[in-house]
């Protein structure tokens, strides 16, 4: 799944380059030179920051 889809194949990208999948995850590591450990922290941390109400404005701007 990309990670956002609910399908649990995390390493799918459902067809579109647009989804993030455990790739993209990786990519970002890489770039980063951080380990799988503090790349999930990192972004649990941010997730949890960002509030559903203005990740849902940004969506709507489209």
């Amino acid at each position: 799944m990309c990670l956002n889809c609910g399908c649990k194949m995390y390493e799918n990208d459902m067809g579109s380059t647009d989804t993030i999948t455990t790739e993209t995850l990786v990519k970002a590591a890489k770039a980063m030179n951080q380990n799988a450990e503090v790349t999930l922290k990192n972004m649990q941390e941010a997730i949890e920051a960002i509030s559903v109400e203005d990740l849902q404005k940004e969506i709507d701007k489209e």
